[in-house]
């Protein structure tokens, strides 16, 4: 196995997005993410019982960027894992106008809604996503919800279902990049499975900037990761690269156009 998968120690997806704040409150209402801060154009969302970074929205006006408009969004679901009697608590919190459905599993209710990007977020404890059947009504909306409850304490990135107008040929990227064979249409990472999904569409194939889509993947990767060799690797493979100046991101573009971050400085002692 390629020792760079030894060596990715967390996964945040980056989303490029409309409206910022539209966003956030998306999260916030809806899946009890907490906003760990913001910078500039772009927001760090994490759990409540530690800083740690698991999802970025990166706003990006319409002078820039636009909707998707030819085909399907490279984005077709993120689904995220979390403590089952925290979802039972957001569950206790819906309102039956929105428009939510329900699932369960064999470790209990799952849920997914879509964000303001018409992004398809999922939320449940299962370690198999096939375990889940789709049910037709809240089984909580009776119940009370706790009032000390303020959001998921932690959680983590367990899917992301991406869609792809040749699956082989976005599979390929992450073989030659990780070193590590597919399992059908899925790539399984540490801390993730990345499942690839057929679809048609001209958007599909944009430079990440352009769309209000994905954008990156970033893999946080100790202080010692060779970026400079992972680079030599990446660029006689014949893929598009970038090392940013102070040598902390390597970015590595996929046939999607969307990029792969190897991003130093971030490993939790």
């Amino acid at each position: 196995m390629n020792k760079i998968i030894n060596d990715i120690n967390n996964f945040i997806p980056t989303v490029r997005v409309n409206n910022r704040d539209l966003n956030i409150d998306f999260y916030q209402q809806f899946f009890g993410f907490k906003n760990l801060y913001e910078e500039n154009a772009i927001a760090i969302l994490g759990g409540y019982a530690n800083r740690e970074e698991k999802l970025i929205l990166e706003e990006s006006p319409s002078m820039w960027t636009r909707k998707v408009s030819d085909g399907h969004k490279k984005l077709n679901r993120l689904s995220f894992k979390a403590k089952q009697d925290e979802i039972l608590e957001l569950m206790k919190k819906h309102d039956s106008l929105h428009d939510i459905k329900y699932y369960k599993g064999k470790n209990g209710y799952a849920f997914e809604a879509s964000s303001p990007e018409n992004d398809l977020i999922l939320i449940h404890s299962e370690d198999n996503l096939s375990n889940l059947e789709r049910i037709e009504r809240n089984p909580m909306e009776l119940y009370v919800s706790d009032i000390n409850f303020r959001g998921l304490s932690v959680f983590s990135v367990s899917d992301i279902d991406i869609n792809v107008p040749d699956v082989d040929k976005a599979m390929e990227f992450y073989i030659k990049v990780f070193g590590i064979m597919p399992e059908g249409n899925t790539i399984t990472l540490p801390f993730v499975r990345i499942n690839f999904i057929e679809s048609n569409g001209a958007d599909l194939l944009v430079d990440a900037a352009d769309t209000w889509d994905l954008e990156i993947l970033e893999l946080n990767v100790p202080e010692d990761f060779d970026l400079k060799e992972a680079n030599e690797r990446f660029e006689a493979y014949g893929y598009e690269t970038y090392v940013d100046k102070p040598g902390k991101i390597l970015s590595v573009k996929d046939n999607s156009g969307i990029e792969t971050w190897f991003q130093r400085s971030k490993v939790k002692s």
